[in-house]
């Protein structure tokens, strides 16, 4: 499997819910995915358990990780995503989204 990359601790009950997100993505997560991120040389992987969120897309090797914000976002949603950004260490991972 991939590299030396630092593990990042994952509650395992979002596992199933990850698995879900990647079957059913939102039409500009299926976008992003299918027309950039499946084909570039460094790897991505979609619904990545990422401490307490599940991050849309991560890339391991380059410490990356993003969410996006999409009109079916609910508030709560969009609060979540800014604490989760926040609630992983910061000096570790570069953020997008």
């Amino acid at each position: 499997m991939g590299g030396d990359y630092p593990f990042v601790p994952y509650r395992r009950n979002l596992k199933r819910r990850s698995q879900s997100l990647r079957r059913d993505p939102t039409p500009a997560e299926r976008k992003l995915w299918f027309e950039f991120l499946r084909d570039l040389p460094v790897k991505f992987t979609r619904q990545k358990p990422l401490g307490r969120y599940i991050a849309d897309f991560y890339c391991a090797s380059r410490l990356l990780a993003s969410w996006m914000e999409t009109a079916t976002a609910t508030s709560a949603d969009s609060a979540m995503t800014r604490e989760g950004r926040l609630s992983l260490p910061a000096s570790e991972f570069a953020y997008s989204g």
